[in-house]
């Protein structure tokens, strides 16, 4: 079941996909985010310079 969970596409809600694929239905949720700035890796795969802000 986890080696199949790497080939799922993540177009779709994260909160559609667990309760479509794994049943896994969620009551209650919290997101936290703190700016930061990107580095190296990121950036490039995002397309931007290393140092630009993102959450």
């Amino acid at each position: 079941m986890v080696k199949e969970s790497f080939n799922i596409p993540l177009d779709q809600s994260l909160t559609d996909l667990m309760a479509e694929k794994f049943g896994i239905i969620e009551h209650r949720a919290q997101i936290n985010m703190h700016p930061t700035a990107l580095t190296g890796v990121p950036a490039k795969a995002l397309g931007v310079a290393a140092g630009t802000p993102s959450l």
